[in-house]
């Protein structure tokens, strides 16, 4: 059964329990994250700020203004909500002001959110909505307010659910975030679900949220080993590099770039970097080596659907691409 935790426990004792992994699930600077947690490390981590509106809704939008010239349109929606919509993507028959034409500053048109906004760019809105009944909604639609929401798009903030089992806990910090996650949690067989509330420590400093988000935007990660990686994000790629310099242990160059591998490919996946990545790892004259390590880049990346290992370079530099998967993580904490 799944139950709030009572009140007045003494939140210092709750990151100790018996859990194989712990799913938070807080609000953080007008933002719900939700954040997968093992051994005191961040594995996976998504978020969704609270007055964007979800991929797919279906909302009334009014017209903000035109650009001349071009095939940009600007709309608000919901809370004051920008969007993005191509002149090419308008329907007539989704203008709620008139019966067909042009669209004019002030007409409320009935939209589908296309895409997230993401860096500068706006959430991207289209009346060429993908709904079976889209008939019926333009009906109803005319009989709504201004920034009416017909149908809320789904929010892949629940999605580290389907991670779980039943060795894993969920910790909700409000009552709200309870309700939003209990029903998903319990059709999955998951009931070690509760409701996180003490006043005398938040939950945000229980599970060190503060630490992990610095550290899963900082560009240096160090290993236990002593030796570093750097990764660098640039227009065209993504760039890591490997330093054993610091390291404290007699490693060899080997097993420097395994440990790195490692972290490399749960970097990728919690930061959620796909395109070209391309690995500066330390040098290993010894071809044997260099076989070894991409063997086990190969058996890594089985654990991501969206990485493929290619090859080495001539100059030695490991080619990786991973495959989009919506939004990068440093694209998802635009509103922070």
């Amino acid at each position: 059964m799944i139950k709030p935790i009572p009140k007045g426990q003494d939140g210092k004792n709750i990151n100790n329990g018996a859990f194989a992994r712990t799913l938070l699930f807080l609000n953080y600077k007008g933002s719900i994250l939700s954040m997968l947690i093992k051994d005191d490390r961040l594995i996976r981590i998504v978020s969704k700020a609270d007055k964007v509106l979800a991929e797919k809704s279906v909302v009334i939008a009014k017209v903000d203004s035109i650009s001349p010239g071009t095939d940009a349109l600007f709309l608000l929606a919901k809370d004051k909500q920008k969007l993005f919509m191509r002149k090419t993507d308008y329907l007539p028959e989704c203008n709620l002001s008139r019966d067909g034409g042009a669209l004019r500053v002030g007409d409320n048109v009935l939209v589908q959110i296309k895409r997230l906004p993401s860096k500068n760019k706006l959430s991207s809105a289209t009346c060429k909505i993908k709904d079976d009944n889209i008939n019926e909604l333009i009906t109803k639609a005319k009989t709504l307010t201004d920034y009416y929401v017909l149908k809320e798009g789904q929010s892949n903030i629940l999605s580290l659910i389907d991670y779980l089992d039943e060795n894993d806990r969920i910790i909700c910090e409000t009552k709200e975030l309870f309700e939003m996650v209990k029903s998903v949690a319990s059709a999955k067989g998951l009931h070690n679900v509760s409701v996180y509330d003490d006043n005398l420590v938040p939950l945000n400093v229980v599970f060190s949220v503060e630490k992990h988000l610095n550290n899963v935007f900082s560009s240096k990660i160090n290993l236990k080993s002593g030796a570093s990686i750097y990764i660098e994000n640039t227009e065209s790629m993504c760039v890591i590099d490997v330093n054993g310099a610091k390291s404290t242990d007699k490693l060899s160059a080997l097993d420097i770039n395994l440990e790195a591998s490692k972290e490399i490919m749960l970097q990728l996946t919690l930061r959620n970097i796909s395109g070209i990545i391309i690995v500066d790892f330390i040098n290993m004259p010894d071809k044997e080596d260099r076989i070894t390590l991409f063997d086990a880049l190969k058996t890594m990346a089985l654990e991501d659907n969206f990485v493929h290992i290619h090859d080495f370079t001539a100059l030695g530099l490991a080619e990786i691409t991973r495959k989009k998967s919506g939004l990068m993580l440093s694209e998802q904490f635009i509103e922070i």
